[in-house]
């Protein structure tokens, strides 16, 4: 019962955990944008929605590595380590990390490509 409230708490802190909208800059129709884009500003704009992405793939790796410590940490220990809980984090933790590398390299590209269409 005990192991059941724990996890209940753990999970309700992990979904309390403030989120990051995708961003300010419109990001909706990303396809269609990236096909059109010519201008400095169309680039800019996409550059920024790649920003937002690399920064919400980033706030999730920090999520992700409290819940690892929380996992290992927590009074469920045996348990935990049974299920393997803080690993399916640091899973996560590897893939958000790539995730926010490859959308920062995206709005790097589109940021050059907006300074050559100056």
């Amino acid at each position: 019962m005990r192991t059941g409230l724990v996890l209940a708490t753990l999970f309700a802190a992990a979904l309390a955990l403030p989120t990051s909208p995708v961003s300010a800059a419109d990001c909706s129709g990303l396809d269609a944008k990236i096909s059109a884009a010519k201008t400095a500003a169309e680039h800019e704009a996409i550059a920024a929605c790649y920003d937002a992405m690399a920064k919400d793939a980033q706030a999730k790796v920090d999520e992700h590595k409290k819940m690892a410590k929380a996992y290992s940490m927590s009074s469920i220990g045996r348990q935990a380590t049974k299920t393997h809980f803080h690993e399916h984090c640091e899973a996560l933790v590897r893939i958000y990390e790539s995730e926010a590398k490859e959308y920062d390299a995206l709005a790097k590209a589109h940021d050059q490509m907006a300074k050559n269409a100056k």
